[in-house]
């Protein structure tokens, strides 16, 4: 994920971050499948994807934490 990426994530309120979450997961529901499958070229693909689901999840949770203060 790319800096320009992180502060886009930044800008998102919290209903948007959880739709990013969401379909970051079915991305990555599609690409385990594919590699089951053995149709997925990239492999790492997968780690970088739990990586910006990551990502996303540490920014939900600070939005929440500073919301609730």
């Amino acid at each position: 994920m790319k800096n320009k990426e992180k502060k886009q994530l930044h800008s998102k309120n919290i209903d948007e971050l959880h739709e990013a979450i969401k379909q970051a997961k079915a991305a990555l529901f599609a690409m385990v499948y594919e590699k089951t499958q053995g149709k997925l070229k990239n492999t790492a693909s997968l780690s970088i994807k739990r990586r910006e689901i990551a990502i996303m999840a540490t920014l939900l949770k600070e939005k929440e934490i500073h919301e609730n203060i």
